[in-house]
């Protein structure tokens, strides 16, 4: 059955089947959520965090600038959120949209399965 004729609507085939949280690296980071939160940051400090669609990096969590003395130049940079990358998944919604989140000791990826819905869809050990 098709949404046309009153079935369910198909999944897409490149969803990832959600899974549930596990542990959370380390003890201070508390735990994994199953959804993104759209005011959460697409960020991790020490690592690598960004918004892709079809694998392409569209948000990616800023870099700071540093002067000749190691002095930080732009401290007011925009990190984006949730809420950016789902402004933009919205506007062109038949793709492969994930949050990537890669910190030391934690790794995780979020996939958005329907409007407003970043579901888990991995989670690793992170880099260290």
């Amino acid at each position: 059955m098709t949404p046309a004729d009153g079935g369910a609507a198909e999944r897409p085939s490149y969803w990832l089947v959600p899974i549930n949280p596990h542990g959370g690296g380390c003890l201070c980071c508390g735990s994994v959520p199953a959804v993104f939160d759209l005011n959460d940051c697409i960020a991790v400090g020490f690592g690598f965090a960004a918004c892709t669609k079809d694998g392409a990096i569209v948000l990616e969590e800023p870099r700071p600038s540093y002067d000749d003395n190691g002095e930080m130049l732009d401290d007011d940079q925009h990190y984006p959120t949730g809420a950016d990358a789902e402004k933009l998944a919205v506007a062109d919604p038949d793709h492969d949209w994930r949050i990537m989140l890669e910190s030391p000791l934690l790794g995780r990826t979020f996939q958005r399965q329907g409007a407003g819905n970043w579901v888990l869809v991995e989670q690793n050990a992170g880099f260290a």
